[in-house]
């Protein structure tokens, strides 16, 4: 089977980034693309108190018709930034968009989450967190935050390396990313001093400049 790369969307404006990015990886990499939208509205858990004098036949046709023009929008979306849609899918479902997508990201066959980032963000979102941000903490998949455009071709690359098993799949990816587009990668380590209040066991673990270079050979 092909692996494939999950791309969340939320049929908005800071969509469009995410999408192309995505879009842009699947083809790189040879990998299907799934571009996935949930709507809460169409849940029948959030809708229950509200249709609660109605029948399930009227709860199934309304949330059929919000389903229906979500993908309607996404093929549209679709089309307005790329034109060989072969490898990609897309569907909108009911529920909660964090569950949806983490859910979907546990597919054996998911290799890699794209995300948008909303610069715009309320007073909600900033206490109480995001979609993106949620999914981030807690996929155990590889997640990619696609700010800019950029960050589907980047020149250069640079990794926060401390020498856990928590950089590998970064460097990993990272790796993949330079391959393609010829790009160097930068690898980050910072040891903080005694005097700035670090007293935590890993500070004090002799890292070598030797560790640094086997890295950056590997990575070649």
């Amino acid at each position: 089977y092909m692996s494939k790369i999950l791309i969340g969307n939320c049929l908005d404006k800071n969509s469009i980034v995410p999408l192309k990015v995505g879009l842009t990886l699947s083809k790189s990499l040879n990998k299907e693309a799934l571009v996935l939208h949930a709507d809460k509205m169409a849940d029948y858990e959030t809708l229950d108190s509200v249709f609660a004098h109605l029948n399930l036949e009227v709860h199934k046709n309304y949330i059929q018709n919000i389903l229906e023009g979500n993908n309607i929008a996404l093929e549209k979306q679709l089309k307005s930034v790329c034109v060989d849609l072969s490898n990609v899918s897309f569907e909108s479902k009911s529920g909660s968009p964090s569950e949806i997508l983490l859910a979907e990201a546990q597919n054996d066959i998911t290799e890699l989450v794209v995300l948008g980032h909303d610069f715009n963000k309320g007073i909600i979102d900033f206490f109480l967190g995001s979609v993106t941000g949620s999914i981030a903490h807690k996929c155990s998949k590889p997640v990619l935050i696609a700010k800019d455009e950029k960050c589907g071709a980047p020149k250069k690359i640079a990794i926060a390396y401390d020498f856990s098993y928590h950089c590998e799949r970064a460097l990993e990816w990272a790796v993949k990313f330079a391959k393609l587009n010829d790009a160097e990668v930068e690898l980050v380590n910072v040891l903080p001093c005694y005097y700035q209040g670090y007293h935590v066991a890993h500070s004090i673990m002799p890292v070598s400049s030797i560790n640094i270079k086997k890295l950056q050979i590997r990575s070649l």
